[in-house]
């Protein structure tokens, strides 16, 4: 039986395969009251599923006392999860999809919507593997 790969790229001229981006993001300088807000959290990850043309599975979400949010979405093309310290006006981003899902626009959506001040964002080319057949 023949083994077929879906929900992949083909980069490098056809040499390498990659299954999903995975977007690590840090965001400082975030509303306090936005990030203490679990309604809005999850408000805000849907947008940016949207955004990347991706299929919202599940969702959960968890208020912390006295604050802080972990949020998750659960997509068909994979995730979305934001863990918030109100606090500190930060939070912890991941966003993973593959497929034609685009976690850039996702990412560009969250960002629009939480404005923090400063960020570091790492891309990650998931199952990055040379093509071998």
């Amino acid at each position: 039986m023949e083994k077929k790969l879906v929900a992949c790229r083909v980069l490098d001229e056809g040499k390498k395969i990659v299954f999903g981006t995975h977007l690590v993001a840090d965001f400082w300088g975030v509303s306090s009251d936005i990030l203490d807000d679990p309604d809005r959290i999850l408000e805000i990850l849907i947008s940016g599923a949207r955004a990347a043309d991706a299929t919202v599975i599940d969702t959960c979400v968890h208020h912390f006392a006295p604050y802080g949010v972990t949020a998750t979405v659960t997509l068909a093309e994979s995730h979305i999860c934001l863990h918030s310290w109100p606090e500190h006006s930060y939070c912890a981003l991941d966003v993973f999809v593959c497929g034609k899902s685009d976690a850039s626009k996702a990412l560009e959506t969250i960002r629009t919507l939480l404005s923090p001040q400063r960020e570091s964002v790492i891309e990650m080319l998931r199952g990055n593997l040379p093509r071998f057949t």
